[in-house]
């Protein structure tokens, strides 16, 4: 029974009533009723016409759909921001698509993520391609970095990571500008489509299947 109601409300199905799953037995129907109120708001945010083709990213059930003359063509599962990272709600054009991307970290993300993994593990920065570059945009020489003397209030570089397998962008990345640099992206981790409550991005969209999407916004 307990496994029943967790895949109806989205859950992971374990069977344990842990306190996700306690807070969704403990809403009342007024609760429901006020998230459905909530949701009808941020409709109403969204243009009324959103083009005849056109992707809708639903956040908080973890999927996109395409949409081609009303019919839905495409479905796939996403991953969205964290609880402190989340996915902004708005609407944009997408414009155009990177294949093989380089990631340029945000330095928020650069400092208390990566940083920190760098200090402990040094070769952690070699092997996953990364690359600081100096005020000038140019690439500084690893044999110059003193991890030991980096912290998240001196830290005078910006982290890119080349293409390649591990790159976080994957292998392509979707554009539509916006003022929460947000985009959709491909995903090395493709391991966390398994999970039920795909929580994990800094805000940027996952997506499975980049490619065939790629397919269908290019044709």
């Amino acid at each position: 029974g307990v496994k029943r109601f967790q895949k109806r409300v989205n859950l992971e199905t374990d069977g344990i009533v842990g306190p996700n799953t306690l807070s969704n037995l403990n809403k009342t129907a007024e609760d429901r009723i006020a998230t459905l109120r909530i949701n009808m708001e941020r409709w109403r945010w969204l243009p009324e016409d959103l083009g005849s083709r056109h992707i809708r990213v639903n956040i908080a059930g973890f999927f996109l759909e395409a949409y081609d003359q009303g019919n839905l063509a495409r479905q796939y599962k996403v991953i969205v921001g964290t609880d402190y990272r989340q996915t902004p709600v708005f609407s944009g054009g997408i414009e155009y698509l990177i294949l093989n991307p380089w990631w340029n970290a945000p330095r928020k993300l650069a400092v208390k993520d990566k940083l920190p993994l760098f200090r402990k593990d040094p070769g952690y920065f070699a092997k996953g391609g990364f690359q600081l570059l100096d005020k000038n945009g140019k690439p500084v020489e690893k044999q110059h970095i003193q991890w030991g003397n980096l912290s998240e209030n001196n830290f005078p570089y910006k982290l890119r990571q080349m293409p390649g397998p591990k790159n976080a962008l994957g292998r392509v990345k979707f554009i539509f500008p916006n003022k929460y640099n947000v985009y959709l992206h491909d995903t090395p981790s493709t391991e966390l489509f398994a999970k039920v409550q795909r929580v994990f991005s800094s805000g940027c969209i996952r997506v499975e299947n980049p490619l065939e999407l790629a397919d269908w916004i290019l044709s």
